[in-house]
C-alpha cells in the first residue's frame, strides 16, 4: 500500500546533529539503534491500522519518532483510535522489557543496554499524555466514550498546551543550572508547534452533517429521503463523502437479483465498526432481502 513520507528540515538537522554527536563521542552505532526503535515503533502502528481496516495516508517523520497520519474516519471510532495508539509505545516498552528478561539470564552487553535505553526512552515519551504523541491519541480515544467528539479534542488540545509548558518549563530549569534539559525543550516546543497545527479530520463534518439531520429529524418529526443505486461493491466512505447533505440517505442495493435496502445510520454503524474498507456487501449478514 502506497503512501507519502514527509520529512521536514527540522527534523533532518535534529538527527544530523545527533549522528554527528555520536561521532563525535565515538558511538554512531548507537545512533542507527536508535533509527531501528524508532521504525520498530512505526511499523507497529502501520500493522495495527492494517489489521483493522484503517489506511495510512502518510508517514511525517519528527524528532521525538514518526507520525502516521490514518484516515480521518478513526476519529469517531474510540476503540480503534486507541489500539493503534497504544501499538507503537507497547512495542517499544516490549522490546526493553526483553532485554531484562536477557539480562535476567545473564545475557549483557553494551548494545543490549542501549537498545533498552532508546525502546524505554521512546516508549515513555510517547505515552505522555499530549498531542500529537501516541499518549495523547489514547486519552483523546478515551475522553470520546465520555464525551463529544469535538469536547474530547478541545480537553486534549488544552492539557496538551499545559504539558508543553511544564516540559519547557522544566527544560529551561535544567539548562539554565548547567543540568541538560535538552530533551525537556524539544519536547514543550514540539507539543507547542504541534498543537498550534492540530487540525481535525476532514470526514468529521460528514459526521456532525448526520448528526445535525438527526437532530432535526427529533425536532421536527419529518425529513426528506435522497435514494441512490449502489453497487455491492461500492466503498461506504466514498458515497458518505460525495452524496452528503440536508436529507438523509437511503441506500438501495442490487446484488445477484437480490434488493437490499440500507439507510444511512446503518451504512454509519457499519463504517465506524468495520473501517476504511467496509463496502456494501459487507451487510450480506445484516440486512433483509427485499421483494423484487
Amino acid at each position: 500500500m502506497r503512501f507519502k513520507v514527509s520529512v521536514g528540515f527540522f527534523t533532518v538537522f535534529f538527527f544530523i546533529l545527533l549522528l554527528t554527536a555520536g561521532i563525535f563521542y565515538g558511538n554512531p552505532l548507537t545512533i542507527i539503534l536508535l533509527l531501528l526503535a524508532l521504525a520498530l515503533h512505526e511499523t507497529a502502528h502501520f500493522l495495527f491500522a492494517e489489521l483493522l481496516a484503517y489506511q495510512v495516508n502518510e508517514f511525517k517523520l519528527t524528532p521525538l519518532g514518526g507520525c502516521l497520519v490514518v484516515d480521518s474516519l478513526l476519529a469517531v471510532h474510540p476503540v480503534a483510535e486507541f489500539i493503534i495508539a497504544a501499538a507503537g509505545p507497547c512495542s517499544n516498552i516490549l522490546m526493553a522489557l526483553g532485554v531484562v528478561y536477557l539480562e535476567f539470564l545473564g545475557i549483557r552487553g553494551f548494545w543490549l543496554e542501549n537498545w533498552r535505553q532508546w525502546n524505554l526512552l521512546l516508549g515513555a515519551v510517547n505515552l505522555i499524555p499530549a498531542l500529537p504523541l501516541d499518549g495523547g491519541r489514547m486519552l483523546h480515544a478515551l475522553l470520546k466514550k465520555l464525551t463529544t467528539v469535538d469536547s474530547a479534542a478541545i480537553i486534549v488540545k488544552i492539557l496538551s498546551l499545559l504539558i508543553a509548558g511544564l516540559s519547557f518549563g522544566i527544560g529551561l530549569g535544567k539548562f539554565g543550572s548547567g543540568r541538560g534539559g535538552f530533551l525537556y525543550l524539544i519536547t514543550g516546543c514540539f507539543i507547542f508547534f504541534q498543537v498550534f497545527n492540530y487540525q481535525s479530520p476532514k470526514l468529521d463534518s460528514f459526521w456532525k452533517m448526520s448528526e445535525k439531520r438527526k437532530q432535526n429529524f427529533a425536532e421536527k418529526g419529518y425529513a426528506g429521503l435522497k435514494p441512490l443505486l449502489v453497487k455491492p461493491d461500492t466503498l461506504i466512505r466514498n458515497v458518505l463523502r460525495r452524496c452528503g447533505g440536508n436529507e438523509f440517505l437511503l441506500f438501495l442495493v442490487n446484488e445477484s437479483g437480490n434488493k437490499r435496502l440500507i439507510t444511512e445510520d446503518a451504512a454509519w454503524d457499519l463504517l465506524i465498526s468495520k473501517g476504511y474498507g467496509a463496502t456494501f456487501r459487507d451487510f450480506n449478514a445484516l440486512s433483509d432481502n427485499l421483494p423484487k
